[in-house]
């Protein structure tokens, strides 16, 4: 993470990896609060916000200050996180997106009906990394069928980072 607090606009930084990856996207959100306002789209549900006021009281004890700097927004189905790329303005605020893929790696969801949102959710995040830097959080698939769409993200990344032993995602143990 070191090399992060250079970020500027015009940039789309994509971190990959498992779980694990959670501390380090909690660490760069405190960063960029204490630079000014950030964005954050939770599309899905890795934010943790224990973890982020134990790393924002670290650095103050205004804790409720730099709170109220963030935007926070969540989505739970691909549908919702095009909606709300899309009704974002382009700013000179920060936008980090955590997990952009994991309602479209839904089973329920046809793989043409993904890619087709995912192609609208990527010329958002086009637009809107225009304004400030844009960094979206990614986990593997669960299933290779939607590998295209973790690739599909990663060809458009102007940084991008890739947790060498990404943790595996927690899978149902069988009942019999």
């Amino acid at each position: 993470m070191a090399q992060l607090p250079a970020l500027t606009g015009g940039q789309l930084v994509v971190l990959c990896g498992g779980t694990a990856l959670t501390a380090a996207t909690h660490r760069l959100v405190v960063a960029l609060l204490e630079r000014g306002p950030v964005h954050l789209l939770d599309a899905g549900v890795r934010l943790q916000p224990y973890l982020l006021t134990r790393l924002i009281r670290q650095h103050t004890v205004g804790v409720a200050d730099w709170l109220a700097r963030l935007h926070l927004q969540r989505a739970f189905t691909a549908h919702q996180v095009a909606a709300a790329l899309e009704a974002l303005p382009t700013t000179a605020v920060p936008l980090v997106v955590l997990d952009l893929l994991a309602s479209f790696y839904d089973d329920t969801l046809p793989l043409p009906q993904a890619q087709v949102l995912l192609q609208r959710s990527l010329t958002q995040c086009e637009r809107l990394r225009q304004g400030a830097p844009l960094v979206l959080t990614l986990t593997p698939p669960p299933h290779p069928a939607r590998r295209p769409l973790l690739d599909a993200v990663c060809r458009r990344a102007t940084a991008l980072f890739l947790d060498p032993e990404p943790t595996p995602l927690p899978t149902q143990l069988p009942l019999w």
